[in-house]
């Protein structure tokens, strides 16, 4: 293909997207699909011109067909289902809704209606596409966070286990089997795409872990400490970690087989643990975060005793 046959067919498809810029998002891969949609959300006059076609029942027909394989067998429509997040979900499936209401106006010879309804299905395609390729985005940040955070606390856990034996021998260590048993749940849960729940428990270990050399090294060790601005951001901190180790109760009651009198006990730490998440929580709405957060440490304190009765050490809070 010589220079100017290129040039040619170049001018040619770019004269059928600007004509129909859904013919792009039918055929196209969802790479390219999705910087198509996410240029043409930002600027306002391809939003303008969406749905402001031809009323010809013929045109609409053909435009119901195009946006049908848009919303059904496209790869576009295959991406949202299978990898996105809820909004993209939820969008497209208002786009169908919108086709449907389409198909149903042209039916009923209702043809500017059925074009309306169609331009705003064909919009919510281009929102749906959005939001996928944010999803995805903060997806791949996420996993790179979880990536960073995984070295550092196999790091502390090789420093820990050589401390351990330079001060004990051969003594059993329980905080560095802990630390193993919660950072093994955190890999899982990052590949079964729990990335936010694998780092929260990551968070987990590389606390234990830290506070176990800090302790080791007769507090010589400079630990990262974390400070907030506000008393409710502290709060809200102490909440996100007392959800976060609750969790690792359950995930030791499923996988662990204990007797019905260590069951009983678990279950009673959680209940207090529970009653008082929610007092604080209700001192909290008013207002009074010094006091919530005295009463969520509580509540904290007594997840962490579920914890050793379910085998866990973690030092008290």
């Amino acid at each position: 293909m010589n220079t100017r046959t290129l040039i040619i067919t170049s001018l040619f498809s770019l004269l059928i997207v600007v004509s129909n810029p859904l013919s792009v998002l039918v055929d196209c891969n969802y790479q390219v699909c999705g910087d198509f949609a996410v240029a043409a959300e930002k600027k306002p006059a391809t939003r303008k011109k969406l749905g402001t076609v031809s009323l010809k029942p013929k045109q609409i027909e053909k435009r119901l067909k195009s946006v049908d394989s848009l919303l059904t067998v496209s790869s576009v429509a295959k991406h949202i289902m299978e990898n996105s997040n809820e909004e993209a979900k939820d969008l497209l499936q208002k786009a169908k809704q919108k086709h449907g209401l389409a198909k149903k106006a042209l039916e009923a010879q209702e043809n500017e209606k059925a074009s309306k309804f169609l331009g705003e299905a064909e919009k919510l395609v281009f929102k749906a596409v959005r939001a996928s390729k944010e999803s995805v985005t903060t997806q791949e940040k996420k996993r790179k966070h979880f990536k960073r955070r995984k070295k550092s606390v196999e790091a502390l856990l090789m420093a820990q286990k050589r401390i351990f034996t330079e001060k004990n021998g051969s003594a059993e260590n329980r905080i560095h089997d802990s630390a193993i048993m919660i950072f093994d749940w955190a890999i899982a849960m990052a590949d079964d795409d729990n990335v936010d729940e694998g780092i929260s428990t990551l968070r987990e270990a590389y606390t234990l872990i830290t506070t176990s050399i800090r302790e080791m090294r007769g507090g010589e060790i400079k630990d990262r400490i974390i400070t907030f601005e506000t008393k409710k951001d502290e709060y809200e901190y102490e909440i996100e970690r007392n959800v976060s180790l609750e969790g690792l109760v359950h995930q030791l009651v499923r996988e662990k087989k204990l007797g019905k009198s260590t069951l009983k006990a678990i279950n009673g730490h959680l209940d207090k643990a529970g009653q008082l998440r929610q007092d604080a929580k209700d001192i909290a709405k008013n207002g009074d975060y010094e006091a919530g957060l005295n009463t969520m440490v509580e509540s904290t304190r007594a997840v962490v005793y579920a914890l050793r009765r379910a085998g866990i050490y973690i030092p008290e809070p």
